[in-house]
């Protein structure tokens, strides 16, 4: 594997991370605007994160996994 195959799959698996975020949230009825500020990002920043334009911290992801395994909805 290349330093350009790496690249490729990056940009691929950040937004296919997206899609299932925003996916979770929709199923689980949570806003957008709820979770991002439960990541303590802005909601533009959680559009660009669910639309793969950003990365997603480790850490956010596991904020983003234990918010859709507690909030209730």
């Amino acid at each position: 594997m290349t330093w350009t195959d790496f690249k490729e799959y990056s940009s691929d698996v950040q937004l296919q991370i997206g899609q299932r975020i925003q996916k979770l949230r929709i199923d689980k009825k949570i806003a957008a605007v709820d979770l991002a500020a439960v990541l303590d990002i802005q909601s533009n920043q959680m559009s660009r994160i669910e639309n793969g334009r950003a990365n997603c911290t480790v850490p956010q992801l596991y904020a983003v996994s234990y918010t859709h395994l507690t909030l209730p909805t």
